[in-house]
């Protein structure tokens, strides 16, 4: 009997030290704004610091301001390819335009993302850009997968199918998330990258407001040469790995997010040259056709039924112009919803530079060319209008 105890006390014991270690090792990794956090006091000269913050967490930012604070005029959902886009492309103020872009999302995301903004009256009141993968950008297979950036919240209470099967599915990205938690390489750059112990941090992660002049000065922050060669040590044995869905540094310059939803990025300095490179095969079975065709249905029924006007948006890459099996599959799809749905192909807008601020990325210059097309087609009016 006392054997029986004493085992007993031990598993408890280590189930408690296990949930300790992911509670200690997500600490510094957890979401550090209070929701809502309004966006519209972040100021026209600052950002809101996201250096090392899940993708989860800054979606819910973004989700969480639209539903409590203000429903926006026009919308721009899209994955990063669209994050440098901005108000003044628009003509609009930030209460009234939003850049709901996600890192890595996809059609299934967007119409996930778009159920949730209804709920709770936050999706766009008049607009909703809905941004359509390139075929030959290297997140193509995004178009029709579900890459969960989003609050696991939203896959439980949004998702297709039944109850039971969407919990399961948030479930098993908690399970996820706990794995990454324990496992030493996420453990050692926490330690020695992510600010997790202060003394011994190569950086301390940024927080809260900053204005765009600090965040030039602020590249280089509370360096430790000795624990930054131990760092060094552990990287060339795979030891020491940033935590997955998480896209930004935790150290180097202070990256965030403006008043109206988008990116600041260090730097957007246009592509000098064309991508050339052999294209792969399709990664996309041939049913990903039937899938694309179905959510953009889908998604654009979601805007009628709220009043929303949608229109899906196809963005060039900066390329040579060339053929492929990706290229066929997303004209196959936009062939058969010509008539029923509203799009804007600017794919062939491709070799002009100033369109981008990297290979993918397009920019305000590249936005206005297509808000001038949809004032011809009458799906948008702004105050100079």
């Amino acid at each position: 009997m006392i054997s029986q105890k004493r085992y007993l006390a031990i598993f408890i014991a280590t189930v408690l030290l296990l949930l300790g270690a992911v509670t200690f090792v997500n600490h510094s990794n957890s979401n550090p704004y209070e929701l809502p956090f309004d966006f519209s006091k972040i100021g026209e000269d600052k950002i809101l610091a996201v250096n090392g913050l899940h993708e989860r967490y800054r979606s819910a930012l973004k989700i969480a301001y639209a539903k409590n604070i203000a429903q926006p005029k026009v919308g721009l959902f899209g994955s990063h390819s669209f994050k440098n886009i901005t108000k003044q492309s628009f003509g609009l103020y930030d209460t009234e335009f939003f850049n709901f872009y996600v890192t890595h999302i996809g059609l299934p995301g967007i119409r996930d993302m778009m159920l949730e903004l209804v709920a709770g009256n936050g999706l766009p009141r008049d607009l909703a850009i809905i941004h359509l993968q390139n075929p030959h950008s290297a997140n193509w297979q995004h178009i029709s997968l579900r890459v969960w950036d989003l609050p696991l919240s939203v896959y439980a209470l949004r998702m297709p199918g039944r109850i039971t099967k969407r919990i399961r599915k948030a479930i098993a990205q908690i399970g996820a998330s706990i794995r990454d938690s324990l496992s030493l390489p996420f453990a050692m750059h926490k330690i020695f990258k992510g600010g997790f112990v202060p003394t011994l941090s190569g950086c301390k992660v940024p927080k809260g407001v900053f204005t765009i002049s600090q965040t030039k000065v602020l590249k280089k922050r509370q360096s430790n040469p000795k624990f930054d060669e131990i760092a060094k040590f552990l990287g060339n044995f795979g030891l020491l790995e940033r935590p997955n869905r998480q896209f930004t540094a935790d150290c180097g310059p202070i990256l965030g997010f403006r008043n109206d939803g988008s990116f600041r990025s260090a730097s957007t300095i246009a592509p000098s040259l064309k991508r050339t490179r052999k294209l792969s095969r399709n990664p996309l079975p041939a049913t990903a056709a039937d899938e694309i065709v179905d959510l953009m249905k889908e998604i654009h029924a979601i805007g009628v039924a709220n009043g929303t006007k949608v229109v899906f948006l196809a963005s060039p890459v900066f390329e040579i112009q060339r053929k492929s099996e990706m290229t066929e599959m997303l004209n196959m799809a936009l062939a058969r919803v010509k008539g029923d749905v509203h799009v804007i192909d600017m794919r062939g807008d491709n070799e002009a530079a100033e369109n981008f601020d990297s290979y993918h990325a397009v920019n305000d210059h590249f936005m206005g060319k297509v808000i001038t097309k949809l004032k011809r087609r009458e799906l948008f009016k702004n105050k100079s209008s």
